[in-house]
């Protein structure tokens, strides 16, 4: 499975939900810490939604 697919695959779980940017995303890049140096390469993605 392709990386996109990946997303589009998790995005399924927030759909009917408002997805909270940056949508659907690597872990690691949801809420960088700005003084790390660059994050470590996960195969975990996530995202964040409120119910409308």
């Amino acid at each position: 499975m392709t990386t996109a697919g990946r997303e589009q695959q998790i995005a399924g779980f927030f759909e009917g939900l408002d997805l909270v940017e940056p949508g659907v995303v690597p872990v690691t890049a949801w809420r960088p810490d700005p003084e790390a140096e660059s994050p470590a390469a996960v195969d975990a993605y996530g995202g964040l939604a409120r119910k409308p």
